[in-house]
């Protein structure tokens, strides 16, 4: 597998194998290759992951393309099987939606293990 589609798997899944993460280079998952896997998702999409749905309980965060600005919405169980809405940001460009839900998600600091490389934006 190259890179990019290890890349893929790993935002769409938040799990890679050992054959992939040794595929990384330097076995961390760089930011041009996130914005990039997340740019190319976007031009057929509408929302991230394809999986939720804001009517949906869940918790997470979805990513929304509106227009020419996106949108991050995340909800956190908050009591046994009780959601609520804890983050809401409209108008944002790619890369602050990208960050925030990076942020939000995985804590910024990495996805399943495999670092993320901030320095690389």
């Amino acid at each position: 597998m190259k890179e990019k589609q290890i890349i893929k798997k790993l935002l769409e899944t938040s799990h890679i194998n050992v054959p992939e993460r040794k595929a990384l280079p330097k076995g961390k998952a760089r930011m041009s290759v996130i914005k990039s896997c997340l740019s190319e998702h976007f031009e057929h999409n509408d929302r991230f992951p394809l999986t939720f749905n804001k009517e949906m309980d869940f918790s997470g965060c979805i990513i929304f393309r509106e227009k020419s600005t996106y949108r991050v919405y995340c909800k956190a169980e908050v009591s046994m099987l009780t959601y609520q809405v804890v983050v809401d940001l409209e108008n944002l460009s790619l890369d602050e939606v990208i960050i925030k839900y990076l942020t939000e998600v995985y804590k910024g600091d990495n996805i399943d293990g495999v670092t993320i490389e901030w320095d690389d934006c």
